[in-house]
């Protein structure tokens, strides 16, 4: 995929958390991750607690990588979640209970939700249509 895309995507993505962060939003949760790196680039949200849910395997890579990084953020929490493991129901893991189980994450509070990019992964049917 090319810059074409992806710088769009991620400079609205920014803005967006930027605007909820000045309206008092102190959560951020990415969903499909991958290796996202806002945790330590956004600066101005010092008071910004990140959610980074991916696959096991994505953050078995990614956690060497960023581990000596400094952070701009409060804190940047990995949450393990494997989108395609089955538990016999035909429903995929509950990544949810492995949010709410990580360090901190409070469902009271409000918090900005990016999936940009989650979406490519997804078959049509899981994917809610906005427009």
């Amino acid at each position: 995929m090319g810059s074409w895309i992806l710088v769009p995507r991620t400079r609205r993505g920014d803005d967006l958390v930027h605007e909820n962060y000045a309206k008092g939003t102190r959560q951020l949760v990415i969903l499909g991750a991958g290796m996202d790196a806002r945790a330590w680039r956004l600066s101005g949200t010092p008071e910004l607690s990140v959610y980074e849910v991916d696959q096991p395997t994505t953050f078995a890579y990614k956690e060497p990588l960023v581990s000596s990084e400094k952070l701009l953020v409060k804190k940047r929490i990995a949450v393990p979640a494997d989108f395609d493991k089955d538990d016999g129901t035909g429903e995929a893991e509950n990544w949810e209970t492995e949010l709410l189980a990580s360090d901190g994450f409070d469902k009271q509070e409000p918090s900005l939700w990016l999936l940009e990019g989650l979406v490519y992964y997804l078959p049509a049917t899981k994917v809610p249509v906005f427009w």
